[in-house]
């Protein structure tokens, strides 16, 4: 077996002949090159490498390519029998282990051979042969080590054909070129290193699907999908895929909305109480008219953070914003006071939409934003028909996550492309785009992204987007997002007319979007570093001050929920927290988070929905105020990779 892992680096050497399988132009045949021979290889002699013309167009071509491709199917059924021997016999070879894991890479990386014209290059054969032969070779040691073919039988053709299928054609599909008003150029020497470091990502099994667009100097210069976007419906990533945006929704919330503010329907600083109708903001933590408009989509408004997502089965349990506002629309902390990132507050966007236009949300940003601005592939999920079009989301461990719908969907609800998403940023940048609608005059535009609440480090809230700045002082203008199954990110940097953005269907998928938007960005802008996306303090041990050394009591409202608290903070690392007749629960994880005291404890708040979800980790954040601890409890649950639940309650504590 000694030279196993040399017959795997073989596999992986370019040839630079030159015979190709062209896409036909204008209605010309598809014109294949000299046939190619490769020994047994099905490969020799394959018609569609025959010096003929081929009827049909793409589709066809595809079928041809297919058939190509599967000829490498039986290295990897060498490969899986080994490797299922091996296990069988106890037999340990790192040889072939690194021989698995390099032809595994191989086959990922043939989808670089394969150019957005369907060129299939005479290397590109080779590799195939190539892989091929190792496979062959890599049998017949084993067979002759260790007896493989007494040991297992030989796994099956549709075994084989779905193994490789997941990992090839997973990313061929995605090198299609989509339709677009703007050409890209995948092949650009400087986008090299980061495709391959998300196709190594791929093999690894880190990622399941991923879509990169980076815009530049008003154009889309690059946009290329790669995997899977429903692995078990076998539908792979483009440019034109719609995939689940988790809170870059929430920019899209914000320009609807700026288009009632353009029309004098709606002031940004007027309280949003005027425009809401029966969910209405209140609470005695601080002043419920000075949550303004502005504040709602700037993460300052008071209100408190929320998440909760809902199965197929449990849809009915969702509220409208309106009823949501009534359950959990009481004030955590003064408006203006702190920055807490919030759900709650888009849902009050979104009650304030409703009630000015009579649409649900989804119909009036698809009506003022998306179509206007021509994006063909974006839609707010409650359009269900479009649903089977858009990517699944997975878990770590890449098993797909049901469908889900969440508590606020203005937040984090919409669908959209890369293509989509680098059109958005350009309006953004103040882009001219054809075929795209002047929605926003320049003054509203700069109202979206003009800074609301500038945290410690810089690192401001906007209506809807946060902005940073880079050393030399240029402006930043970002958003992530992340739920189950989903992490996305999109940066601007519009004095550069730059964008990256990257989105991806894994729970887990955070640093690999961060990483290729810092490794594209870097290339542009040599002193790129990303800012943090908050604008709140950083944490710090807790060191016990008058401010809240000592006995406090008072209530817990919220979600039905009305009971009375007791806090016991004796010390820096020591404090209590009782509700009602429980008994008192430790806090541990004692934080400050600038004038905020923080913590975790664990009970049973007396709410419907922290009952039915059992939330019973609470996590609790309060800060001074007159003379008052005022904050807030969340009752969490669940896996936050899967799914999971953040109920907010809100306290109201006076010295005891």
């Amino acid at each position: 077996m000694n030279n196993a892992r040399d017959c795997a680096h073989n596999a992986l050497e370019l040839g630079d002949l030159d015979a190709k399988l062209l896409l036909p132009g204008r209605g010309e045949g598809i014109v294949a090159g000299p046939a190619v021979t490769c020994g047994d290889s099905p490969l020799g002699g394959h018609p569609p490498l025959q010096q003929h013309a081929l009827q049909g167009g793409v589709k066809r071509a595809f079928l041809h390519l297919e058939n190509i491709v599967g000829a490498a199917l039986n290295v990897f059924g060498y490969l899986v029998t080994v490797q299922l021997a091996a296990d069988r016999k106890g037999f340990k070879d790192e040889k072939v282990e690194g021989a698995w894991r390099d032809l595994i890479a191989a086959a990922i990386r043939f989808q670089f051979l394969v150019d957005d014209r369907l060129h299939v290059r005479r290397h590109a054969i080779d590799r195939l042969c190539q892989l091929r032969s190792a496979g062959n070779w890599l049998s017949n040691a084993a067979d002759e080590r260790i007896g493989f073919r007494s040991a297992v039988p030989m796994i099956s053709l549709a075994t084989r054909r779905e193994f490789l299928y997941t990992l090839l054609s997973a990313s061929i599909g995605s090198t299609l070129p989509a339709q677009q008003h703007e050409k890209s150029d995948a092949k650009r020497p400087e986008f090299k290193p980061v495709q391959d470091r998300i196709i190594q990502a791929i093999a690894r099994g880190e990622a399941t699907g991923v879509v990169v667009a980076v815009v530049h100097g008003g154009r889309i210069v690059w946009e290329e999908g790669f995997g899977w976007a429903n692995r078990e419906a076998g539908l792979k990533v483009t440019p034109r895929t719609p995939f689940s945006l988790a809170s870059i929704t929430k920019p899209f919330t914000t320009t609807t909305l700026m288009t009632l503010v353009a029309e004098d329907k709606v002031s940004l600083d007027h309280s949003a109480n005027e425009y809401l109708g029966n969910g209405r903001i209140k609470g005695s933590n601080g002043n419920p008219d000075a949550a303004t408009v502005r504040r709602l989509g700037a993460h300052v408004s008071g209100l408190p953070v929320m998440f909760e997502g809902f199965d197929r089965h449990e849809a009915r349990l969702a509220l409208s914003p309106d009823a949501l506002l009534g359950e959990y629309g009481s004030l955590a902390y003064p408006p203006g006071s702190c920055y807490e990132y919030g759900n709650i507050g888009f849902a009050a966007l979104a009650a304030i939409a409703e009630r000015l236009t009579g649409m649900d949300l989804g119909t009036l940003m698809t009506r003022r934003v998306l179509a206007p601005l021509g994006l063909h592939d974006s839609f707010f999920d409650t359009n269900t028909a479009r649903l089977a079009s858009g990517a699944a989301r997975y878990d770590p461990s890449g098993k797909a996550i049901p469908f889900y719908t969440t508590s606020t969907p203005a937040s984090g609800e919409l669908y959209a492309s890369a293509h989509d998403l680098a059109r958005f940023a350009m309006f953004n940048m103040k882009t001219h785009v054809p075929g795209q609608t002047q929605i926003l005059n320049e003054q509203w535009i700069d109202e979206l992204h003009k800074p609301v609440f500038v945290g410690p480090s810089g690192v401001a809230t906007t209506f809807g987007w946060f902005t940073g700045r880079l050393k030399s002082g240029t402006a930043i203008l970002f958003k992530s997002g992340g739920q189950p199954g989903v992490a996305t990110m999109l940066y601007m940097i519009p004095s550069e007319r730059l964008a990256c953005l990257v989105l991806t269907n894994r729970s887990d998928g955070r640093n690999l979007a961060s990483g290729v938007c810092d490794q594209v960005l870097v290339s542009y802008l040599p002193e790129w570093q990303p800012p943090g996306e908050t604008s709140g303090p950083s944490t710090s041990p807790f060191v016990v001050t008058a401010n809240f050394k000592g006995r406090w009591q008072g209530t817990l409202m919220n979600g039905g929920a009305k009971m009375q608290v007791g806090l016991n903070i004796e010390s820096s690392d020591t404090a209590t927290l009782t509700l009602g007749n429980q008994p008192a629960e430790r806090i541990t994880g004692m934080q400050a988070e600038g004038l905020a005291f923080t913590g975790v404890s664990t009970g049973l708040i007396d709410s419907a929905e922290a009952m039915r979800t059992g939330a019973k980790t609470l996590k609790i954040k309060l800060i001074p105020h007159e003379g008052k601890l005022v904050g807030r409890v969340l009752a969490t649950a669940g896996d936050p990779n899967i799914k999971n639940v953040m109920l907010p309650y809100v306290l109201t504590l006076n010295p005891a």
